[in-house]
């Protein structure tokens, strides 16, 4: 049967859309293997690279915590004294086994190691030397720490090298090496170095300890020396106070002193000493009081000593008990302020700084100076004398009874008084800047060879053979690059000095100095028979005050070189009145019971002060 067009049509239709129907069939099973097939190459490449990709992230985790020690150690190394890098490694840590060592090599004689080859530097070494942290041992291990960073277990070694010291620098090696981790096959090692040297021609290696160039270099000192007043035999004397098995003794009148030194490294110094007294008999030697309290301080990073310091003291300290020899009388030695043992009252303090600031411990102690508040280096200290300082003698059992007889006598110091110095550096623009050095000092009134109690007092007596009322004095000194010539400063600020001669007071000044020829008192019955008399002589050289200073030479301006190191310094110093000795001695019925020597320094104060501008490198 013939198909009409129609039917045509729709056989051709058909078969269009049977072939459009295999045209859009999906993948074959091969297809698909070989799409996830390509696709797993790719991932398992990413994967292997991101894989490696962190190993080496670690290694570099690894190797920056290794940098991290090595310059850990260099930073330690570099805080020790130069000394130390001198001194180098302990000969007997070293061995042939160390794979940086080598020895035995040609040329060389004795033990000698050298680093990493023959032609290396010699290694720096020493017999007996301590623990130094990190060269004494050279060698340990840091275990792999999470909380610190260490990924892994370190191992590090340091090596000192020089092949002539003379002339060449100091080398330091770090090196810092590990294995395992997250890459193999590779150099897990770092190796830092670090030269060391100091030129010569620096002041002192306790203010230089480190390597580094010269520092301009200041010292001050300020100090009120420690009166000391003894009481002893006098001339051909067995017995000094018969009925007594008394020596001798001292009284010790207050001390005070600051020092400074400044290079490389700033110190400070302060110290006080309180009054005391000491006696010696058959029971021997009694002290009491006296005792220094000190404060230091210091730049040193790698030191003990504190930036700041004080050694503070206020109110009662010292309770000075009468110490006496007894044997039918009694000679007593004491301060107190009612001549029955009571407290002292002694004050004193004393503050250093290196970095005086405007917050406490305050520099310098209150009453010494102006307040410091300029960042730099400064010190001072005070002390005072709060209570009656005494040598007494309760002289009984002889002919004639005697009573109380005062040998000696300081009284307490008044408001505003007492010893002080001060140490101080100040700065001027961009030059090294000054130190300045300053003492005060006040001395309690004076005398010396009472009565006794039994005596009637002359007309005109005040107490005693000889007086000093009064007495104050002062230094200072002041060096540094704007000071071309030394500032000094001393003065005696005032006092009274006189000595009985028999009827009346001789005024001395206190510059002069004097001869006492002997000079008697006589104690008599109701019919004028003469039953006890006291003598006094002998002589003391006045007040004194050396002057010593040097003008500081002034350095050439550029583009001139600077001269060589030069040093300035100035000293000033003053020498109070009485430095002498005494005879004191009592006589009853003819027959001598008291025969003593009274000695007397009552203690110079020093202003002083150098500076030598650092030495120039041509």
């Amino acid at each position: 049967m013939r198909r009409g067009p129609e039917a045509r049509v729709g056989t051709g239709f058909l078969r269009r859309a049977c072939a459009l129907s295999r045209k859009q069939d999906g993948f074959s099973l091969v297809e698909t293997v070989v799409a996830i097939g390509t696709i797993f190459v790719s991932l398992t490449a990413l994967a292997y690279t991101g894989t490696s990709g962190f190993r080496y992230i670690a290694l570099a985790r690894e190797r920056q915590a290794a940098n991290q020690i090595a310059d850990k150690l260099m930073e330690n190394t570099r805080g020790l004294a130069f000394s130390k890098i001198q001194d180098g490694l302990l000969t007997s840590e070293l061995s042939a086994s160390d794979p940086y060592l080598v020895t035995n090599c040609a040329g060389d004689s004795g033990v000698v190691y050298r680093f990493k080859t023959c032609s290396g530097e010699k290694v720096v070494m020493k017999n007996g030397l301590g623990d130094v942290f990190p060269l004494v041992p050279h060698a340990g291990t840091i275990p792999h720490s999470a909380s610190l960073g260490y990924p892994v277990d370190y191992l590090w070694r340091t090596y000192v090298t020089n092949n002539d010291p003379s002339r060449n620098p100091y080398r330091v090696t770090v090196i810092v090496t590990w294995s395992g981790g997250g890459v193999q096959g590779t150099s897990k090692i770092v190796q830092i170095q670090s030269l060391f040297w100091s030129p010569e021609g620096c002041t002192s290696p306790e203010t230089h300890p480190f390597s580094a160039p010269c520092q301009p270099f200041f010292f001050g000192q300020a100090s009120a020396a420690q009166g000391q007043i003894i009481v002893s035999a006098g001339p051909n004397a067995s017995q000094p106070v018969q009925g007594t098995t008394f020596s001798g003794g001292t009284l010790y009148l207050p001390q005070a002193e600051s020092d400074l030194q400044i290079e490389q490294v700033p110190q400070v110094q302060s110290a006080f000493v309180p009054t005391g007294v000491s006696l010696t008999d058959a029971n021997g030697e009694q002290t009491v009081g006296a005792a220094v309290l000190a404060a230091a301080a210091d730049g040193d990073p790698s030191g003990g000593a504190p930036e700041s310091s004080t050694a503070p003291l206020t109110g009662t300290y010292l309770g000075v008990p009468v110490l006496a020899s007894t044997a039918g009388g009694t000679v007593a030695f004491s301060g107190d302020t009612d001549d029955k043992g009571q407290a002292a009252g002694d004050t004193g303090q004393a503050v250093v700084t290196v970095t005086a600031h405007t917050s406490p411990p305050w520099c310098p102690p209150v009453d010494v100076a102006a307040l410091e508040q300029d960042g730099q280096p400064c010190g001072g200290s005070a002390a005072k004398q709060g209570g009656i300082l005494q040598a007494y003698a309760n002289l009984n059992g002889y002919a004639a009874v005697l009573g109380r007889t005062q040998l000696v006598r300081v009284s307490a110091l008044g408001e505003g008084q007492n010893a002080a110095t001060f140490v101080n550096r100040t700065t001027s623009g961009t030059d090294d800047g000054t130190v300045t050095q300053t003492v005060h000092r006040a001395v309690g009134d004076l005398g010396v060879g009472g009565l006794p109690a039994s005596f009637g007092t002359p007309s005109g007596w005040q107490g005693y053979f000889i007086r000093l009322t009064g007495y104050s004095d002062r230094a200072s000194a002041t060096v540094g690059a704007n000071a071309a010539t030394p500032v000094t400063d001393a003065a005696i600020e005032g006092g009274t000095l006189e000595y009985w001669n028999g009827s009346q007071y001789v005024p001395v000044d206190l510059t002069s100095g004097f001869l006492m020829p002997p000079v008697s008192v006589t104690m008599t019955d109701e019919n004028g028979n003469a039953i006890a008399v006291v003598t006094m002589s002998g002589q003391a050289a006045g007040a004194t005050t050396p002057l010593e200073s040097a003008e500081c030479p002034v350095p050439n301006p550029p583009p001139n070189p600077l001269p060589p190191p030069a040093t300035c310094s100035a000293s000033v110093s003053v020498t109070p009145p009485l430095l002498g000795s005494f005879n004191y001695s009592i006589a009853v019925n003819g027959s001598t019971v008291v025969n003593l020597s009274i000695a007397l320094d009552l203690g110079t104060i020093l202003a002083k002060g150098t500076y030598q501008r650092a030495p120039s490198v041509t």
